[in-house]
């Protein structure tokens, strides 16, 4: 399940390509662990081709990992935040 959320206020959507991002691993994931990202879908929010993420629901929206050195969790290449909401990151299966 989900072990970290982090939450955006005010809650819009996010012009253009998106805000890079790095997150603390404040939970203890390993060193170079994989995660996915989750983001709670809003009234304007839209994933990288254009869809609507549906307001109230979580949606898978990308990958990363935790950082060698264990203290940040960071996108995969390219991935950004698309709307200022909820995020949430879970260690992938």
């Amino acid at each position: 399940g989900v072990v970290s959320l982090f939450g955006f206020y005010p809650e819009a959507d996010v012009d253009g390509q998106g805000y890079t991002f790095t997150l603390p691993n404040k939970t203890g994931l390993a060193a170079n662990s994989a995660v996915d990202f989750y983001l709670l879908g809003g009234l304007d929010c839209h994933a990288e081709d254009g869809s609507l993420l549906e307001e109230g629901s979580w949606h898978i929206f990308g990958q990363g990992q935790v950082d060698a050195s264990g203290q940040s969790i960071i996108p995969n290449d390219g991935l950004r935040l698309p709307c200022m909401t909820w995020l949430g990151v879970a260690p992938s299966p």
